[in-house]
C-alpha cells in the first residue's frame, strides 16, 4: 500500500531554498528538488512551472515579507528614530526566520529574470 504524501508549495520552496544554498542555484535540478520532499518530478511540476519560477516565488515571498513589514513602520506615528530601529529589526528577523530565502535574494540574482531583477 503506497502512503500518502502531503506536498505543499511552501514545502517544496523550503526544499528548493535549502538545496539552492548548498548546491548552487545553477547545480540544482528539479529532480534534485523532487527527491528532497519526497515527490516525484511530475508533482513538483503539479505546484511550479519551472525551476526560474521557483527562484522568483522565493524571492518574492522575501520581498513582500520586507514591504509589508517596512510599510506597517512608515505607516505608524512613531519617531524616525524609533521608525529605524524598528526596520533594522525587521530586517534582522527576516535574515534570520527566512535565512535561506533571504540569503537567496542576494545569492542569486543573476540568475533571476530581468525582469525580477529589475523588481529587486
Amino acid at each position: 500500500m503506497a502512503r500518502a504524501r502531503v506536498t505543499t508549495v511552501e514545502a517544496i520552496r523550503s526544499k528548493a531554498a535549502t538545496l539552492f544554498e548548498r548546491q548552487g542555484y545553477a547545480k540544482t535540478s528539479l529532480e534534485d528538488i523532487a527527491k528532497a520532499v519526497g515527490v516525484s518530478k511530475p508533482t513538483v511540476y503539479a505546484y511550479v512551472g519551472s525551476k526560474s519560477e521557483l527562484l522568483e516565488q522565493i524571492v518574492i515571498e522575501v520581498m513582500v515579507t520586507l514591504d509589508d513589514g517596512l510599510m506597517a513602520i512608515l505607516d505608524n506615528q512613531d519617531s524616525a528614530e524609533a521608525k529605524l530601529r524598528a526596520s533594522i529589526l525587521l530586517q534582522a528577523r527576516a535574515a534570520a526566520d527566512q535565512r535561506n530565502y533571504y540569503q537567496l535574494l542576494f545569492s542569486e540574482q543573476p540568475d533571476l529574470s530581468a525582469a525580477m531583477q529589475d523588481r529587486v
